[in-house]
């Protein structure tokens, strides 16, 4: 019985696969020819081109130079991003200095020892009052560079718990800081299916207007860039005819980079040009040197506001005519000293300085003689007796209607090459040492000035009163080296 049932077992598991065998057979497969296969030998992939070993010219160095990165305004980039062109800003002397949401002081106060800003990415607003400060340090001679990158946008939610989001552009908190220097950045990205660097939106860029930062390139690769455009700016690099917006599917002297306001304010449409290995694509080494030389050649003119980042280098205090150190005077500059201190600056006292060192010059209003040549630009009319145009006790400031000296301390800082001095001058020793307390606290309420220039109330007087007009905003140069 056992036997039968195992019979039965492989008769039903052998004879369905024997019928489906030969169901199924149509014989021996020979194969007729061999099979093609794609020269391999033959065969490469196109790399981009990579920048020439030849190193960028050679740049002074600019020991004053001091970069500022914000990423206060929820920047989506890492610091280690830009690493390429703050390499080359530190390499020539700059320093660079970041500043985030957590650091104490706010823009307007870490522009004022700047010398250049650099917005990478931003993704909130900037607020009225730091356009507004923004705006002043570029018109005092200070330089901006603005980089966006279509995909460096953020999502935008609805609440805290929504799943719903909007994508947000970070051209438009770019274009909140832009709009006073008429640049406009769209929210697209150029693209060229006919030529490109691998990828449709990785375009080649070969149209350069003159400028010391186009300064030896042939070729750039952007890789995802915003279009920009400005009416009164000059389109620094400008697409081809075969480049198009994302926006419009339409070309038409697309600009990739514009520089306006006097050349101080760059916008550029794309920042992963700046890391590894696009740093090294194409001229984007050369055009990455340009950049940070760019940013070097910032150099604002100061105003007394801005103590002490007025100085770059050592400070020396000189007291001229009669005024003697007293133990008052010494104590303010003591306070003096620790505010220069904070910002990494000297403060040493010499009676006969070098001629080429930076200053603080004291003095009174009687030691006319002496002051001339640390107010020399200014055109100051200071009280004078008998024949002088102003009668004892009056103070005559470049457009302004004479006044009291007695109730007016004056801040002036001028510049001689590499040098800065600050010149306080009062009507005695304890006007002079009102102005000390004045910078030591950085409390300028009771100033009001223009570039180069403060006229300080001191005692009794009503600031209002002075009727303050200014004729002019340039910093004065003195002629010739100090005595």
């Amino acid at each position: 019985m056992t036997r039968r049932l195992v019979l039965l077992g492989l008769t039903l598991l052998v004879v369905p696969a024997l019928v489906r065998g030969l169901w199924f057979y149509h014989g021996v497969y020979w194969r007729g020819s061999p099979v093609a296969t794609p020269e391999y030998a033959s065969f490469t992939v196109s790399l981009p081109p990579l920048s020439t070993a030849e190193a960028p010219a050679a740049r002074s160095t600019s020991r004053g130079a001091h970069v500022l990165i914000d990423q206060s305004h929820a920047n989506n980039l890492l610091a280690a991003e830009l690493e390429p062109l703050l390499r080359e800003v530190s390499a020539h002397g700059g320093q660079v200095e970041f500043l985030t949401t957590g650091d104490s002081g706010d823009l307007a106060t870490r522009l004022a020892a700047a010398t250049a800003l650099v917005v990478a990415a931003p993704n909130s607003p900037f607020m009225r009052d730091e356009v507004a400060r923004v705006e002043a340090f570029v018109g005092r001679g200070g330089r901006v560079l603005v980089l966006t990158d279509p995909t460096r946008g953020a999502p935008q939610y609805d609440s805290f718990y929504s799943a719903s989001s909007t994508p947000l552009d970070d051209s438009s908190a770019a274009n909140t800081l832009l709009a006073p220097f008429e640049i406009t950045i769209a929210d697209d990205y150029l693209y060229n299916l006919n030529e490109n660097e691998g990828n449709f939106r990785n375009v080649l860029l070969t149209r350069f207007a003159a400028s010391p930062l186009t300064a030896d390139l042939g070729r750039v690769a952007f890789y995802a860039a915003h279009s920009i455009a400005s009416p009164s700016g000059l389109a620094l690099i400008t697409a081809d005819e075969h480049t198009l917006s994302s926006r419009t599917d339409r070309s038409g002297d697309l600009a990739a980079a514009v520089l306006a306001a006097n050349e101080r304010v760059l916008a550029v449409g794309d920042l992963s040009f700046l890391s590894p290995p696009y740093d090294h694509v194409a001229d984007n080494a050369r055009w990455i040197s340009n950049l940070a030389g760019f940013l070097l050649g910032g150099e604002p003119s100061r105003a007394p506001a801005d103590f002490p980042y007025i100085f770059s280098g050592p400070v020396v205090v000189e007291a001229l005519g009669e005024l003697k150190m007293s133990t008052d005077l010494i104590s303010a500059l003591s306070s003096l000293q620790s505010t220069l201190g904070e910002a990494g600056l000297a403060l040493t006292i010499a009676e006969s300085p070098e001629a080429s060192a930076n200053r603080i010059v004291l003095a009174t209003y009687a030691d006319k003689e002496e002051l001339t040549p640390f107010i020399g630009g200014f055109e100051i009319g200071l009280p004078g007796p008998g024949g002088d145009p102003l009668a004892t006790g009056e103070l005559q400031l470049p457009g302004w209607r004479t006044m009291d000296a007695s109730a007016v301390g004056l801040m002036l800082v001028a510049r001689n090459g590499g040098q800065t001095t600050l010149t306080l001058v009062g009507a005695d020793a304890s006007a002079v040492i009102e102005l000390i307390k004045a910078l030591a606290t950085r409390d300028l309420s009771m100033c009001i000035g223009q570039e180069g220039i403060a006229a300080c109330a001191l005692g009794p007087a009503d600031l209002a009163s002075l009727d303050f007009a200014f004729a002019s905003e340039a910093v004065p140069t003195l002629d010739g080296a100090l005595p």
